[in-house]
C-alpha cells in the first residue's frame, strides 16, 4: 500500500499542484516566461498535461469573448501541446513498463546478459 500512496501522491502534486503554480506564475506579468518554459518541462508528466489541458480548456471561451485569443480548442496553445507530448510520451512510458515488468525483453535485445544461475 505505500507504493500505491506514493504513485497516487506524486498524481496528485503533478496532476493538480503544479497545474496551480503554473496558472498563477502566469497571472503575475513578470514571470510569464518561467510559466512558459517551465510547463514544457512538466508535460512530460501525463497528469500535468491532463490538467493543464483542463484548465486551458475552460479558460478558452472566457479568452475569446474578451477578445485575447481566437483560438480553437485543438489550437497548440490551448490543448495541442498536451495531446502531442502525451501521444508521444506515450509509448515510451508503455515500453517502459514493459521492460520494466518483463525483464527477459532486454535479455533478447542484448542490452543486458541474463543472470547466471
Amino acid at each position: 500500500t505505500t507504493g500505491q500512496n506514493t504513485v497516487l501522491m506524486g498524481n496528485y502534486m503533478s496532476g493538480f499542484v503544479l497545474v496551480i503554480v503554473i496558472g498563477i506564475l502566469q497571472i503575475i506579468e513578470s514571470t510569464k516566461d518561467v510559466a512558459k518554459v517551465l510547463r514544457f518541462f512538466f508535460r512530460i508528466i501525463p497528469a500535468f498535461c491532463l490538467g493543464d489541458g483542463i484548465l486551458a480548456l475552460s479558460q478558452l471561451p472566457s479568452n475569446r469573448n474578451m477578445g485575447i485569443t481566437s483560438d480553437t480548442p485543438l489550437s497548440m496553445d490551448v490543448v495541442g501541446w498536451d495531446i502531442l507530448f502525451m501521444s508521444i510520451m506515450f509509448p515510451v512510458y508503455a515500453v517502459l513498463a514493459m521492460s520494466h515488468d518483463f525483464p527477459q525483453i532486454w535479455y533478447k535485445l542484448g542490452i543486458k546478459s541474463p543472470p547466471a544461475t
